[in-house]
């Protein structure tokens, strides 16, 4: 079955953690991404939670997940995206994905953007073989067997309430949720900043 074309609406917490692994391929497309826009009635917003706010020089986000068991829940119809950042230098092995808890209503993973996690620097500085991952005078960190590849900015679509929480084992990483418009997440992942196009899962 070709996973990359279909709409996922996510049920508990084995598929929330399946949500941020489906549909990851290469992608050299030129031509501008395709994304169905969806009702934008009731801005996404935090209604619980324990997490961190905002701080100069912080990730990107409004709603931060910095440690194991930190959480967000959600509520809205509209788009957010959470913002990955892998803290290879603070801990490697194999990442503990998050995951979506709590749903009512439906929830969408509708489009990757940005840098592709095993995408390798090509800036001023950067160690030969270094990517979103970790580098050689390090060392990496992995994703679960079978995972495919994750991006920096993962979009999704809510209608209704959902729990975002994280889960650190020996790999860290941060997470940035934020409110976002279709627009924000069509220009997103058609912009090709980090020199790739996004994906697009809902079309």
């Amino acid at each position: 079955m070709n996973m990359s074309r279909r709409r996922f609406a996510l049920t508990g917490a084995v598929a929330g953690a399946a949500s941020l692994m489906l549909g990851k391929t290469a992608s050299a497309a030129t031509a501008a991404v395709a994304l169905r826009k969806r009702a934008e009635t009731d801005t996404v917003t935090a209604t619980a939670g324990v997490y961190n706010d905002p701080f100069p020089g912080s990730l990107g986000g409004r709603w931060l997940l910095f440690r194991n068991t930190e959480y967000v829940t959600l509520q809205g119809t509209g788009y957010f995206q959470i913002r990955w950042e892998p803290e290879y230098w603070k801990g490697l092995g194999e990442i503990i994905l998050p995951t979506f808890t709590g749903r009512s209503g439906t929830l969408l993973h509708v489009a990757s953007g940005g840098r592709r996690f095993d995408d390798v620097y090509t800036h001023s500085g950067a160690e030969p073989g270094q990517s979103m991952l970790g580098r050689p005078s390090v060392g990496y960190q992995t994703l679960p067997a079978g995972t495919p590849m994750l991006w920096h900015n993962e979009h999704y679509w809510l209608s209704g309430t959902v729990t975002v929480t994280c889960h650190e084992g020996s790999a860290k990483y941060n997470l940035g949720l934020i409110e976002r418009t279709w627009q924000n997440v069509y220009d997103d992942i058609n912009s090709a900043a980090d020199g790739r196009i996004g994906l697009s899962y809902d079309k």
